[in-house]
């Protein structure tokens, strides 16, 4: 919105009905006038007031809060009916049926089929995708125990099973706001420092963490990997377990240098144009290269500016 007066131009260009201030014109079901199976909603569109009949809502929260309930009856009319509607009801059905069945149901009684006998797996079983970095990690991870105060502690369970997914999953949650922290941060000082908020750390630090979680989740195959390749499975899982500890290093490491070598090559396009590999000779008998600008309005569909010869100072 400009100054709270003119809708995006957008709106306008969209071919649908606008209003004299360019806003969509809607139905009071947030439907566009005149053309079904359509809606507009937001500060673009010219949502009648219900309160006020013949005026507009205007494009602020307080008439956008009652929006969704209108939304709501246009897809669902009688879950606008009532808060407690059929889509409530349906909720609270489905967790009472789960409670029951926590409660009553039984999943592989063991006194039924007996105890867990590892033997009678079929061979090349594998956990499901979501729960493959676990146990690649529980896999990998040497089987370490201690004994404190005269109580066995393994950390071969604990640190794959507990530590990593905690690691991994806190990542994920703290990272936005690292993130956001990082870049409003002023740059260090000193000549040779680089930014924190460089592009090239922060996408090296995300191709870090994928190749962390992606060694993990291939390390939960490590047997089949050792089967298929004929190749000794303890040489596999000492293979994924020095991979673990230095492929998101090295993946860092190679992620940042690419990054970089890219910003160099941006830098030096902006400062002497494309290189076009055409080599010219002067009058004073030397041999200059002929570059291209390299600021020109691409064309539709292209990914780069056009080819403009033209010779650097």
């Amino acid at each position: 919105m400009d100054r709270g007066r003119t809708a995006n131009p957008l709106a306008s260009a969209s071919g649908l009905p606008v209003d004299e201030v360019g806003r969509v014109r809607v139905t009071e079901y947030l439907s566009v006038t005149g053309v079904p199976d359509a809606y507009a909603a937001g500060d673009g569109a010219a949502v009648p007031d219900l309160t006020r009949p013949g005026a507009i809502c205007g494009p602020n929260a307080q008439h956008a809060a009652g929006r969704p309930r209108r939304s709501l009856a246009t897809s669902s009319p009688g879950c606008a009916a009532s808060r407690r509607g059929p889509t409530a009801t349906r909720y609270l059905f489905t967790y009472a049926v789960l409670v029951l069945r926590g409660t009553l149901a039984q999943i592989n009684p063991v006194w039924l089929i007996g105890p867990y006998q590892p033997g009678s797996i079929s061979a090349g079983s594998a956990p499901d995708w979501y729960m493959g970095f676990i146990d690649g990690a529980l896999r990998i991870m040497p089987s370490w125990e201690l004994m404190i105060g005269g109580h066995p502690l393994t950390p071969g369970v604990l640190i794959p099973g507990l530590v990593v997914p905690a690691v991994i999953f806190t990542s994920l949650a703290v990272y936005p706001v690292a993130d956001r922290w990082i870049v409003s941060r002023p740059p260090p000082e000193g000549p040779l420092l680089s930014k924190p908020a460089s592009p090239a750390n922060r996408i090296a630090v995300g191709v870090a963490g994928i190749t962390f979680y992606g060694l993990l989740w291939a390390a939960s195959a490590n047997d089949e990997i050792a089967y298929h390749l004929q190749t000794d499975l303890y040489a596999v899982t000492w293979l994924f377990r020095v991979l673990v500890l230095a492929g998101p290093v090295l993946a860092f490491l190679i992620t940042r240098g690419i990054c970089h070598a890219l910003a160099d090559r941006r830098r030096d396009e902006e400062l002497h144009g494309r290189e076009t590999g055409r080599i010219v000779m002067n009058p004073q008998g030397g041999y200059t290269e002929i570059r291209n600008r390299a600021h020109e309005a691409a064309p539709p569909g292209s990914l780069s500016p056009p080819a403009q010869p033209g010779k650097t100072p």
